[in-house]
């Protein structure tokens, strides 16, 4: 969301609206496709890699699991940089206007590096189940931000943008802006890679009999449901915080939504965003990063070590290494 409204600013207003529409159309249709296949055959799939290698076989499963997994780890990646970008905002705001810009504590490398030390820690939950009051404060978090941000544009309200896309010195680089913001916007629709791993951690219920549709299990029914309404609020939030900071700001953004205003909004208001941000990532990061420490760690259990130490000595290496990296 924090990139969405610089994401909107490189389409221009018309290309920008169509993508959010078409993409939260495109995620909610696939998605539910992707809900169904949780049960097939009476099995429960549980895992995106699991379900691939039932249906496509022992290939589709090692390309499709690459693909998910590379794209769970640099989600992690972008979770850190945005962690440490909003922890420097709060040390830029507490250093205040005589700052030299050198100090240690208004720099992203360091503020990586102490969010990398939390995740060490958080990490060795065991699993995405562990994680169901963390997830709970991350979501009520993003709400905050978001409304912040929504409140930026619509407080700070203006008439800027235009139809066209943000424009660079070049053709080439205008394009390649305009492909940049699109992909901004496919990636805060790309819950679905986990989907699967979420929909797993859903108590059963048993099946009313007085419906006559084909029988599905509780955690299908109640993940349909989910995820109708999660890409809906998803996508009022996306539009009205991108459409009104774009009115607000127009071309005149850095792709984080926050320092945009930095210097016009009130500094209280922006130390609570930033403080939100942070307080959301720390969770996230593990929510994507769970499904991925259960694939590689099964691998390395069974290939390298053949299972012959402790798996939770397997655990506590790997992620270390992880997060250490």
């Amino acid at each position: 969301m924090l990139a969405l409204p610089y994401a909107q600013a490189g389409m221009g207003w018309i290309l920008g609206p169509v993508c959010f529409l078409l993409f939260a159309w495109i995620t909610q249709f696939t998605a539910q496709l992707l809900v169904d296949l949780y049960v097939i055959d009476g099995r429960r799939m549980r895992t995106f890699p699991e379900m691939i290698d039932y249906t496509m076989g022992k290939k589709g499963m090692i390309v499709l699991g690459i693909l998910q997994q590379s794209n769970l780890v640099l989600t992690a990646l972008a979770y850190t940089i945005t962690a440490a970008q909003s922890m420097a905002g709060v040390g830029k705001l507490a250093a205040g206007p005589d700052a030299t810009g050198d100090e240690w504590y208004t720099k992203s490398w360091p503020m990586g590096v102490i969010f990398g030390g939390v995740q060490l820690f958080f990490s060795q939950l065991p699993n995405l189940e562990s994680f169901w009051w963390a997830s709970a404060i991350g979501a009520v978090m993003s709400l905050g931000y978001s409304c912040i941000a929504l409140g930026f544009g619509i407080a700070y309200h203006g008439t800027e943008g235009g139809i066209e896309p943000m424009q660079f010195g070049s053709t080439a680089a205008t394009v390649w802006n305009v492909l940049n913001s699109i992909g901004a916007v496919l990636f805060a629709y790309s819950f679905a890679m986990i989907l699967l791993e979420i929909q797993d951690t859903l108590a059963d219920t048993p099946i009313r009999p007085e419906k006559k549709k084909v029988a599905t299990t509780g955690p299908v029914t109640s993940m349909k449901w989910a995820v109708n309404m999660s890409v809906g609020v998803m996508t009022a939030f996306y539009c009205a915080i991108s459409w009104s900071v774009f009115a607000s700001l127009g071309y005149k953004q850095t792709g984080f939504v926050l320092d945009d205003y930095a210097g016009i909004a009130p500094n209280w208001v922006l130390y609570m965003a930033y403080v939100m941000v942070i307080v959301h990532l720390v969770p996230a990061y593990q929510i994507w990063s769970q499904p991925h420490f259960a694939m590689a760690e099964e691998w390395i259990d069974r290939a390298v070590f053949k299972e012959r130490i402790p798996y939770v000595y397997v655990r506590l290496g790997y992620r270390v290494l992880y997060g250490g990296l």
